[in-house]
């Protein structure tokens, strides 16, 4: 959570609380790992929005994922492939 909170320029605490509200919402589910978390991304949940809730969540980031692999591919970067929704 702190290298999370660093990237995006918010404190450990305000991702922290995010985390939880996502957890208690069903996006994503905890799972313990010796002392620390590791959370999975629930892929077949919708977003919450009436104008978005057709949408599922994995289907967004998969579309995400491809356009950003797109730009670093055509920056010339190299593609690196990994597994899915582990981010703890």
């Amino acid at each position: 959570m702190r290298d999370v909170a660093m990237q995006v320029g918010i404190t450990e605490r305000a991702v922290q609380m995010i985390v939880k509200d996502l957890e208690e919402a069903g996006y994503i589910v905890r799972h313990r790992v010796g002392r620390r978390n590791q959370y999975t991304v629930v892929h077949q949940s919708r977003f919450r929005h009436p104008l978005e809730e057709h949408v599922r969540v994995g289907d967004f980031l998969s579309l995400v994922n491809d356009a950003a692999a797109a730009r670093s591919t055509a920056a010339g970067a190299v593609r690196v492939v990994s597994a899915p929704s582990t981010r703890g």
